[in-house]
């Protein structure tokens, strides 16, 4: 309109633009309105107009635009194209046609996506081209009706002289059926139809699973008032309220690990909430990371070990971080090796696991279908927690750049492990008596509680000589009895009753047998299962006793050499000197011995191992008998940081 009579409300007009007139290009104009009793006021307000028209494609052999410019320093050639239908990655291909002048340029590509950050599909590349040289980049797209990127070639301002250069923007497309690929181990064979719209492309199907990712629910969570300090008030008095959750879990081994509240992650100023955050602990409560919405930029490499996660979520409203109380964390490990699932061009071949998928040829108009076999093994499923999954990636190209630029996600839900064959004959199937289970069961209990009972207490002894008298196998008796002992305090444990009790168990033991077992190359037996575990407790508490017997024997203050190390050669018959289980009497006999360093190496291993205060302890007795007192004041300066007494507050 000419004019627009506007009074005490608002209005509006309609604005219709032809942009057929206009060459490729970024367009831009303002529609500005003047006040028409003084309209040297200047403009009230204007209306800013951007129209983007995108270059013509080629699309023999495939879509494709080409372009030959003379670029200056500071030079800037901006394209704007349409990506076809079906198109999920495009290559950028640059030749130097000047002969004696090299140059260095930069490659901007943009495409916005409905409701998603500008840096979602955004690439930045600095290149240099040489005398005729060449380079090529590939980068991923969306193709559909109205999807348009820009390729943005500029020559680095500080680069001087001329470069003549030939560039092209070549458009290619294999497309699966779902982007979303989410396959569940108990469902058998997933199926995958991949798909070509514009021109034949050369496939090869490839997915490999590159982290375990398990989910974690709070084990606490409350909100807290902010309001008792002027810090947290928001005006006229508004008070905030924050949640607190707290997270446990643990890691089988040392990985690289990324925290992800996923109900909080990917928006921070769009977000609903007025802040998050999460702190990462070790079982020490020492501080090891923490981070907020982006959770890729916060990887932690973590050991072996038990960790706490403490998270705050903070919002005006009560009612609202109340709905968060149950926010799951996922906690996702880079696997040491990744995982290949193997792909197969029929089901008939998925099934029998027969030949293998390589290479494919996917024709426009014509699905090509590709079968995903399930994990064959159980080793990921073993200790599984509830909703556990492996995540990686998925590539479909053959073409190197465009497995590069086209990746996509892929799921894979681990179903429960199976559960052991019992390999025990015929005879185990059949179930034992009903009376001798029952006696069976009931002394199993006996000895579970003799653990427990104190060792001095009337019902502890009545037990243990109950147990005695009953006959049959008493290491296991045995065994209990002295594990009931060495659990009272150090300082106050009677070795005496420790030596005693360990030679019980030596002498219950049939170290013979025991040996010749361990000696074997193959147990080819029907009863190869149970004898192994019966073989294995065996070993587990001759071992223990041994080295209950070598701490009480230095505590007693035995000096003869050649029974310690007599003890010693036993011991590391059946297990390594730096085992956890042989750790106590080692370091002492090494110290008794006068090898302070070889106890220090040992006790410096333990503490990699596990860091607690008792392990650092045995460190710090070491280096002290080595006059190692310049590190001894380092360490214990640094308690306070290894071993905080509190979480740190947010």
């Amino acid at each position: 309109p000419t004019h627009l009579d506007l009074m005490y409300l608002n209005r509006h007009f309609l604005v219709s633009v032809d942009p057929t007139g206009l060459a490729p290009g970024a367009h831009s104009a303002y529609i500005t309105a003047h006040d028409a009793t003084n309209p040297a006021r200047g403009k009230l307000f204007e209306v800013p107009i951007n129209v983007i028209r995108t270059e013509k494609l080629s699309m023999v052999p495939r879509p494709r635009v080409e372009h030959r410019e003379t670029f200056q320093p500071g030079t800037i050639r901006r394209h704007f194209l349409e990506v076809p239908s079906g198109a999920t990655w495009a290559t950028f291909s640059a030749a130097n046609m000047s002969k004696d002048v090299p140059g260095k340029f930069v490659l901007h590509t943009v495409q916005l996506l409905p409701k998603l950050v500008v840096r979602t599909l955004e690439h930045h590349k600095m290149f240099s081209l040489a005398e005729n040289g060449e380079w090529q980049h590939s980068i991923p797209v969306r193709g559909g009706p109205g999807m348009v990127v820009e390729f943005c070639v500029s020559k680095w301002w500080a680069n001087i002289g001329t470069v003549d250069c030939q560039y092209s923007v070549t458009f290619h497309g294999v497309r699966p059926s779902n982007n979303n690929m989410v396959m569940h181990g108990g469902e058998g064979i997933y199926r995958l139809d991949l798909d070509s719209e514009n021109h034949t492309e050369e496939g090869q199907p490839e997915i490999k699973l590159k982290t375990s990712v398990q989910v974690v629910r709070p084990t606490e969570g409350k909100v807290v008032s902010l309001g008792g300090g002027t810090r947290d008030i928001l005006p006229v008095g508004r008070h905030m309220y924050e949640l607190q959750l707290q997270y446990s879990f643990s890691l089988p081994k040392t990985a690289e690990t990324i925290l992800n509240l996923g109900m909080l992650s990917d928006v921070l100023y769009e977000s609903e909430m007025e802040s998050q955050l999460w702190m990462l602990y070790d079982s020490n409560k020492r501080l090891l990371g923490s981070g907020d919405a982006y959770p890729s930029k916060w990887s932690i490499k973590l050991e072996k070990g038990d960790y706490t996660v403490r998270a705050s979520v903070r919002h005006e409203k009560r009612e609202l971080v109340d709905k968060f109380t149950d926010t799951p964390l996922m906690v996702s490990s880079k696997l040491s090796s990744p995982i290949s699932l193997d792909l197969y061009s029929s089901h008939p071949q998925a099934q029998v696991g027969g030949k293998k998928i390589s290479t494919v040829s996917i024709s426009p108009g014509r699905c090509t279908a590709v079968y995903i076999a399930p994990l064959s093994t159980d080793k990921h499923s073993k200790g599984a927690t509830l909703g556990q999954f492996l995540q990686g990636t998925a590539t479909f190209a053959k073409d190197e750049a465009g497995k590069k630029a086209d990746v996509y996600s892929f799921k894979y839900i681990l179903p429960e492990g199976g559960k052991k064959k019992d390999k025990g004959g015929k005879d185990k199937d059949k179930k034992k008596e009903d009376g001798a289970a029952y006696e069976e069961a009931i002394r199993d209990c006996k000895i579970g509680w003799l653990a427990k009972l104190g060792y001095m207490t009337k019902e502890g002894q009545d037990l243990y000589t109950e147990l005695c008298a009953a006959g049959g196998n008493l290491t296991s008796v045995q065994s209990a009895r002295l594990n009931n002992i060495m659990t009272v305090p150090e300082v106050e444990r009677d070795w005496a009753a420790v030596l005693e009790q360990a030679d019980r168990v030596i002498l219950s033991v049939d170290q013979a047998q025991l040996l010749a077992w361990l000696g074997m190359k193959s147990d080819a037996r029907e009863n190869a299962v149970e004898v192994k575990k019966e073989m294995d407790k065996a070993k587990l508490q001759l071992v223990e006793a041994l080295t209950a017997k070598g701490e009480a024997m230095l505590e007693k203050g035995e000096q003869d050499k050649e029974k310690l190390l007599g003890l010693y050669t036993d011991i590391v018959k059946y297990t390594d000197q730096t085992d956890v289980k042989v750790f106590g009497f080692m370091w002492k006999l090494f110290r008794q011995q006068g090898l302070p360093a070889k106890a220090l190496k040992l006790s410096v291993k333990q503490l990699e191992d596990k860091q607690t205060k008792d392990n650092e302890k045995v460190v710090l007795e070491s280096l002290q008998a080595l006059g190692w007192d310049h590190i001894v004041r380092f360490i214990e300066l640094g308690k306070p940081a290894r071993y905080p007494g509190e979480y740190q507050p947010f």
